[in-house]
């Protein structure tokens, strides 16, 4: 069995010189200015004295190590120079240097020992991996007990060099694998071992600190209307900031069996902006096993859980989908992600905003260290893709983790070992450059006030990019709290819209469900899906940059679609836009929106197609189903111009449907002109209404 063994370590910033592409850092032991654990416990001892770093193993069970966070970043060329000498304890067991140090299931080793053996290996997600099997080298090349020994490692290219007293003992043809942040030293056995320096060359390890990642330097805390005396974790804030969702642990008085583990929870604000108090989110999501929720649609109604829900009331790992109708959250579903085998005990999802793309941290065959980012997408089928890795702008060689991807669905928050930062893990910032999202701008440290010298992970920012929430012991209620704080213009997503509202029976007024779907105009492509409940209806984030047609489905009715222009938008906004759909029934008529052609011309335009492209679907699968088509035109102008105009704009879209196979039996094309308005043609807006194409359904 082999134990970890850490003492507190801290950030080596300020010994980092970064003017140069590689830096050599050399440290002579005559005081801890890199923060070598030092410290007494009834394992190990270790401290700084005369020039020198001396551990000493007093556990005869097991290996120790001991690290600063002096981080060398594999992919690139390296030289590790050290002298070490074993004072005390067996000849017969290994001692040296562990490089990339994550815990001890991830670390390298190269090993002595005083008789004169020498082993080199690796440790990734528990497997070793032995390059250099125990072997005793000719003698004299390791000194005995006593005496110094300066041990090599020279990295260049994907070749490793080891050499021990000047003498080559060992070439590897594949680099030596790791993917933690701490280089240290390690003793097995009942052994005291003594360090007089370290030299390392390394690529250089320059921070590169988003300008203005926040506004002030506190947190806050969310306070008793969602925290406690016990632990608040990962929180998930709704696109509308008036619901925030949680997992709850340890706690008596609400926590769910009798182990007190994790359960899903969420607080709502009241009038005045103030949190509510801790509720348990309702339905079978909560049972007595993990439950928690991971991400959280903008329209509140569909949701990642933790772990899968089995018959009977069991779990096991895995990541589940849940839909809540009625009001009511439905026993969450497995999701079935091909091809996906996690070589981590670890795991995290986020799924999109758009909620056809998942985002998973894990680790894979082709990582490029420990665990990586990863993209599924959603099939036709309602399964979910074979991931596929984010890249190497993301993921590097250390271990990448806790995804989160804003409202905007193109800036990605996530925590890494490996990119360069304040120490431990950090939380960092990339935006989506493309849609084939492995294609990330560089990743840069989200500052000093989110990241600390310790663990910084789980960071999620509202819809608006005002505010970025987390979770703390710092000064807090319980164990752990969720916090808070106000995030500049560095950190804050592309701008967007929620449109939000309800779904219709045009022929009734009644209110029903319904999915809901919006896509690019301009490229006829689906961007997203929601759905629309009778009681909270749907919400839907759509960001700047793009004209959106959206529309409701249900089966049995025709949808009456609905667009909007946010190419230029500035601001934030939320609009409300109820969305209408016509039973598929005699005499039942709608108003096609989303058809667009130039002012004065009867050629359909691109942005036109996605919509003709459905009707004529319905159509097909509706074979006895009739339509007239019927054109109209505003006032202005020359009114036999006008008929004219909207009779062959009704029959461009007659014979675009014809294209698609629909029966030119079951089409009637018709103009009125401006005879038949819908509204005042005094002002723009009226004008508008009145130019339009409706369908009739005989």
């Amino acid at each position: 069995m082999i134990k970890q063994f850490l003492f507190a370590s801290f950030t080596l910033l300020s010994s980092i010189t970064i003017s140069q592409e590689y830096e050599t850092i050399t440290d002579e032991f005559d005081g801890n200015k890199y923060n070598w654990e030092t410290g007494e416990t009834s394992d190990v001892t270790a401290k700084i004295e005369g020039g020198k770093y001396i551990i000493k193993n007093i556990n005869s069970k097991y290996l120790q190590s001991l690290t600063s966070d002096l981080a060398i970043d594999p992919n690139y060329d390296y030289t590790v120079e050290t002298k070490i000498m074993q004072k005390e304890g067996s000849d017969g067991h290994g001692f040296g240097v562990v490089l990339g140090f994550y815990n001890w299931d991830n670390y390298a080793t190269v090993q002595i020992s005083s008789q004169g053996y020498f082993k080199v290996e690796y440790v990734k997600s528990k497997e070793t991996t032995e390059l250099v099997k125990a072997k005793k080298l000719n003698d004299g090349i390791v000194r005995p007990m006593n005496q110094w020994n300066i041990l090599k490692i020279d990295k260049k290219g994907k070749q490793v060099k080891i050499y021990v007293n000047d003498n080559l003992v060992a070439t590897l043809d594949d680099h030596l694998l790791f993917v933690g942040q701490s280089f240290g030293y390690f003793v097995s056995e009942v052994i005291k071992m003594e360090v007089e320096y370290l030299k390392i060359t390394r690529r250089k390890m320059v921070m590169d600190v988003v300008q203005y990642p926040t506004k002030g330097d506190k947190l806050e805390n969310l306070g008793s209307g969602v925290n406690s005396k016990y632990s608040e974790l990962n929180p998930l804030i709704s696109v509308d900031n008036k619901t925030i969702y949680y997992a709850i642990k340890n706690n008596p008085d609400m926590n769910i069996g009798e182990d007190l583990l994790l359960d899903a929870a969420y607080s709502t604000k009241d009038a005045n902006g103030n949190w509510t108090g801790t509720k348990l989110v309702e339905g079978p999501v909560n049972n007595k096993h993990h439950n928690y929720m991971i991400s959280i649609s903008p329209d509140e109604n569909s949701a990642l859980f933790g772990n899968t829900y089995e018959e009977g009331g069991g779990s096991n790992i895995g990541v589940s989908y849940g839909v809540k109708r009625n009001g009511k959250w439905q026993k969450p579903e497995t999701m079935e992600i091909k091809d996906f085998k996690n070589l981590s005990n670890y795991t995290e999802y986020c799924l999109s905003p758009d909620g056809m793309t998942i985002l998973i941290a894990y680790e894979s065959e082709d990582t490029y260290g420990g665990r990586d980012i990863y993209v599924s997408f959603l099939q036709d089928d309602g399964t979910w893709s074979k991931p596929k890795n984010c890249g190497p702008t993301i993921n590097s060689y250390g271990i990448e983790m806790t995804p989160f991807i804003a409202a905007d669905g193109k800036t990605l928050f996530f925590s890494s070992y490996g990119h360069p930062g304040y120490g431990s893990a950090d939380v960092f910032i990339s935006k989506r450059l493309d849609d084939t999202w492995t294609n990330w701008s560089k990743p840069k440290n989200a500052g000093n006030v989110i990241n600390s010298s310790n663990f910084d992970a789980y960071f999620k920012i509202d819809a608006q990019g005002i505010y970025g929430y987390m979770v703390s012991s710092n000064n807090s209620i319980g164990m752990e709290d969720i916090y808070r704080i106000q995030i500049g213009e560095g950190l804050k997503p592309d701008i967007l819209n929620l449109i939000a509202g309800k779904v219709y029976n045009a022929k009734t007024n009644e209110i029903i469900d319904a999915a809901i779907e919006y896509e690019d105009l301009s490229e006829g492509k689906k961007l997203g899906i929601a759905y629309s409940t009778s009681e909270n209806g749907y919400k839907i984030a759509l960001p700047k940059g793009k004209q959106y047609g959206f529309r409701a489905s249900a089966e049995g009715f025709i949808s009456v679609s609905n667009n909007i222009d946010l190419t230029n938008i500035t601001k934030y906004e939320e609009k409300e836009v109820n969305l209408y759909l016509v039973p598929i029934e005699s005499g039942q008529s709608l108003t096609l929106n989303n058809l667009f052609f130039d002012s004065g011309k009867s050629t359909l335009k691109k942005e036109s197609f996605s919509e003709l492209n459905r009707l004529a679907k319905v159509m097909k699968d509706n074979g006895s189903m009739k339509i007239e088509i019927s054109g109209h035109t505003d006032s202005d102008g020359d009114e036999q111009k006008n008929l004219t105009l909207s009779q062959n704009r009704a029959k461009a879209v007659k014979d675009y449907l014809i294209t698609k196979g629909v029966s030119t039996d079951n089409l009637k094309s018709v103009g009125f002109g401006e005879k038949n308005p819908k509204a005042s043609n005094d002002t723009p807006e009226g004008k508008a209404m009145n130019r339009r194409v409706e369908m009739k359904i005989l």
